[in-house]
């Protein structure tokens, strides 16, 4: 019987169609495992085992959010923000804070404050002998009264009790933050007191917890010279120019910061999203386009309309290039890293 003669052809035809199925199991073993390490079960156990947070801050600079606030308390009042001793002037991160004034006898006052970045503050804590502690807050929004429904009048109207007792209850209502109690007992005070110190005080409280602060501050500048307010509101007024020019030279700045994150993350992540990171480019070119114009105008708004959106894009784009590789540990720290260069 005569052996079977194999062509070198096709040996060779043999060898790469077992070199084919070979590569065509390796790469269904690729999948299998990809798909394997993309169900949710998975991720999550890879999250868990990761030290990069799922969200960052992508907002240059956040320090800069503080309002510049100046505090004074008077003779037998301790003035506290978040608890502790306020003296000069602050630099309070935009939000709320605790804010109290305490006096003899353990009367106390405490409120909610929200301050806004770049909008001076005032905080002008007093004791009255007979009414207790009072605080004056200009700039600043109690979060813990009740909101206003429409402007509030302290026009005077009759009434039977004395204006000291009155001016008592009102001092007792503003410590709770009750201004519209306040309010009340304040319209009866008729005469002399009227026009006393402990009046203007008040008066100027229930104006700016009604968001009423052009009359908290003629208020304020109705007190008699002697009392050291005139000072006060000098210097807060003189921040308002300054705070609106730094409030442009940090727009400016985080818009320049976002920009260079932007370009560290295409350039070293672009073979990863091409069509997300060219659709990123994009949106960023036509936001210059709208910030550049505001920065002409000196529009603030606008500077910080175009920033927001400009900071959603990236934040967008941070997570399509995290998604490309989501149970890597690695790889999600350092997109996390280049974003924050």
């Amino acid at each position: 019987m005569r052996g079977v003669s194999l062509s070198p052809r096709w040996w060779l035809g043999a060898c790469c169609a077992a070199a084919l199925l070979l590569a065509a199991s390796a790469l269904l073993l690729v999948r299998a495992r990809r798909a394997a390490a993309q169900r949710p079960e998975a991720l999550a156990a890879a999250r868990a085992e990761c030290a990069v947070p799922e969200r960052v801050e992508l907002r240059a600079f956040p320090e800069a959010d503080h309002a510049p606030v100046r505090t004074r308390a008077g003779s037998g009042a301790r003035l506290l923000v978040d608890g502790e001793e306020a003296r000069g002037v602050l630099a309070l991160s935009a939000g709320e804070h605790r804010v109290q004034v305490l006096g003899a006898g353990g009367a106390a006052l405490e409120w909610r404050l929200r301050f806004d970045p770049y909008v001076p503050a005032l905080l002008d804590a007093q004791v009255d002998p007979a009414a207790g502690p009072v605080l004056v807050a200009l700039g600043a929004v109690c979060t813990s009264c009740p909101a206003p429904l429409r402007p509030e009048s302290l026009e005077p109207k009759a009434s039977r009790e004395a204006p000291q007792a009155l001016l008592n209850a009102a001092a007792l209502a503003m410590r709770g933050g009750d201004w519209p109690r306040a309010a009340e007992a304040l319209r009866g005070v008729r005469g002399p007191e009227r026009g006393g110190p402990l009046f203007l005080r008040l008066a100027a409280g229930v104006y700016a917890a009604s968001v009423q602060p052009a009359r908290a501050r003629a208020a304020l500048a109705a007190l008699p010279p002697g009392e050291g307010v005139g000072a006060l509101l000098r210097s807060v007024d003189g921040w308002e120019e300054s705070e609106a020019r730094r409030r442009s030279e940090v727009t400016l700045a985080r818009w320049n910061r976002l920009t260079e994150r932007y370009g560290a993350l295409v350039s070293r992540f672009e073979y990863q999203v091409p069509a997300q990171t060219a659709g990123a480019a994009q949106r960023l070119e036509a936001l210059s386009g709208a910030f550049e114009l505001a920065a002409r105008a000196k529009d603030d708004e606008g500077m910080e309309s175009a920033l927001a959106a400009a900071e959603a894009a990236l934040g967008t784009l941070v997570a399509q290039v995290r998604g490309a590789r989501p149970a890597d540990c690695r790889f999600q720290a350092e997109v996390v890293a280049t974003a924050l260069k």
